[in-house]
């Protein structure tokens, strides 16, 4: 699961100026660590990157919190729970 994901995300990171610097899969679920110029970036990309993730069966949970310098360097995790994805039975 690791390997489409990272492909999924590579695909898509360029539109919304992001750098994928880690993907971590384990049975259902993954972590997509991202990185992005700014805070201000990510906030922007992070709002439409939802409605463009490949995954749309994954529940989607991300925090940005804000840093102390909005124009520094930003990464975040954003966490992919697959279950109903990959067990379709789980979620009836």
């Amino acid at each position: 699961m690791a390997a489409t994901m990272q492909k999924d995300f590579d695909k898509l990171v360029p539109t919304f100026k992001a750098t994928v610097d880690a993907v971590d899969c384990r049975n259902v679920s993954c972590i997509v660590k991202l990185r992005w110029p700014s805070f201000n970036e990510a906030f922007t990309s992070l709002e439409k990157l939802e409605t463009f993730l490949p995954t749309s069966r994954c529940g989607v949970a991300v925090s940005l919190d804000p840093p102390p310098d909005p124009k520094a360097v930003y990464t975040t995790e954003i966490l992919l729970d697959c279950q109903v994805a990959k067990y379709p039975a789980a979620g009836q």
